[in-house]
């Protein structure tokens, strides 16, 4: 019975860090859409760690496409890893 609750409890753990990494970047944006009101996205791809923002505007002006990638094994190991792309017409600034 014991190694019963153990496998549940493992298998439960496992399934909530899976749906950790394959949190939609759309969803995850409209959690955040009041804490960043001056920023709006449109047409998110990919999740909240990998992926793609077709367009991005700050204060309703449009800065282009971003494409963004954070390492979530280095924030739990104490250090802050991601990389943005933003993609406008006068250029790409990475």
């Amino acid at each position: 019975m014991k190694r019963t609750w153990l496998y549940i409890l493992v298998g439960l753990l496992a399934y909530g860090m899976f749906l950790l990494i394959k949190f939609p970047a759309a969803v995850a944006y409209g959690l955040i859409q009041q804490q960043v009101q001056p920023v709006t996205m449109a047409g998110a791809e990919g999740t909240a760690w990998t992926g793609r923002a077709l367009q991005v505007a700050y204060q309703r002006r449009p800065l282009g496409a971003v494409e963004w990638s954070l390492k979530p094994w280095s924030v739990l190991l104490g250090g802050l890893a991601a990389e943005i792309t933003l993609e406008g017409s006068g250029g790409t600034l990475r």
